[in-house]
């Protein structure tokens, strides 16, 4: 066992301060990585080893304190296994960081039990989830409210013309005025604007009447996903195709109504006319197959 005697830094130091401490003698065959401080029981804490680094004359030690008082270390060595070195002449004052002059802090008065403190994503998830399930029954409540009215509105008009008539009366009159579907040369953009709208207008107000849904106010989603549920029957028969044509109308009118009316020929016109057509015209035989009026 080997000593080394030391000095400190500063005589003088407060709680928690970091110093050097350097000890003399020969470490260079010293495990100084994991060696540590012994010190006796009472000493705990009076000097705690932070770093290390080896001189060639000896070694510099990091250390600091966490008990205030004056401290003279007479049992105080570093050990790493089989290998120890006693230091010698350590001795230091440790000053608390609070003044000596306040008076102590009041202690707190009873508490209450302590919550669990959760971390913020967890509120925030909590919040998330309220706010959709919120905004899903507004949403809910807002259709069954469209769909109220349209049966309202309905009801008020008495249409004399069922669902299917009314169509194909307003088809015949497009197919009079629209000549152009079977001509070369291009319709005008404005007569284009006109004959997209008429079409989507007659196959919306085919579909909203005959199944009640509010298919103007409506995206082409939230039609199918009612249909489903109001006749199941169509739905697995013709909802694709009622999904592409309120989709390939859309389009067109996008297209009529923009910079690309060039682009929609007049045998895409006469595609979608008679797409429409015979979806409606298979949409009444198999409803009349089931009993549906």
């Amino acid at each position: 066992m080997d000593d080394s005697n030391c000095k400190i830094q500063t005589a003088e130091i407060t709680v928690s301060q970091t110093i050097e401490l350097f000890c003399d003698g020969d470490w260079s065959h010293f495990p100084i990585e994991h060696a540590e401080f012994k010190l006796n029981e009472n000493d705990l804490y009076k000097l705690k080893l932070l770093g290390a680094k080896i001189r060639p004359d000896g070694v510099t030690l990091k250390v600091t304190s966490y008990v205030p008082g004056n401290h003279k270390l007479s049992f105080l060595s570093m050990a790493d296994g089989a290998s120890v070195k006693n230091l010698n002449g350590v001795e230091l004052t440790v000053k608390s960081v609070l003044n000596p002059n306040e008076p102590p802090p009041k202690p707190f008065g009873p508490m209450g039990p302590l919550g669990l403190s959760m971390p913020w994503w967890y509120y925030g998830a909590w919040i998330l989830l309220a706010g959709v399930l919120l905004a899903a029954l507004i949403l809910k409540l807002r259709r069954w409210q469209q769909k109220r009215k349209l049966i309202q509105e309905l009801e008020a008009g008495g249409h004399a013309q069922d669902p299917f008539a009314q169509f194909n009366q307003v088809m015949r009159r497009l197919q009079r005025n629209s000549s152009f579907l079977t001509e070369v040369q291009p319709a005008e953009p404005a007569i284009k604007q006109e004959f997209v709208a008429s079409l989507d207008k007659a196959y919306r107000t085919y579909i909203g009447r005959t199944f009640l849904i509010p298919t103007f106010a409506w995206s082409a989603r939230a039609i199918l996903k009612d249909l489903r549920h109001t006749d199941q029957i169509v739905f697995k028969q013709h909802g694709e195709t009622i999904a592409q044509l309120l989709r390939e109308l859309k389009n067109a009118i996008d297209m009529a109504n923009g910079a690309a009316v060039g682009e929609l020929q007049n045998k895409d016109l006469l595609q979608l006319f008679e797409l429409a057509r015979k979806n409606v015209d298979e949409i009444f035989v198999l409803r009349k197959k089931g009993g549906a009026k």
